[in-house]
């Protein structure tokens, strides 16, 4: 059972990264500044920010 419940980790882990990985890309493409605000907001709940950090984000 922990080898599946590990398995089952590292498999979300790396859908996480695969995510992270596409909208970064779409981030770095992109040349509307609403996209990139919208897409920023995407990383930032990805990556668990908090509120604070959020709000940085949003004023950038």
């Amino acid at each position: 059972l922990l080898k599946k419940e590990h398995k089952l980790a590292l498999l979300s882990t790396g859908g996480e990264m695969e995510y992270l990985r596409n909208i970064f890309i779409q981030f770095i493409q992109s040349n509307c500044s609403s996209a990139k605000r919208n897409i920023l907001r995407a990383m930032g709940m990805a990556l668990k920010l908090s509120v604070n950090e959020m709000k940085v984000l949003d004023n950038k």
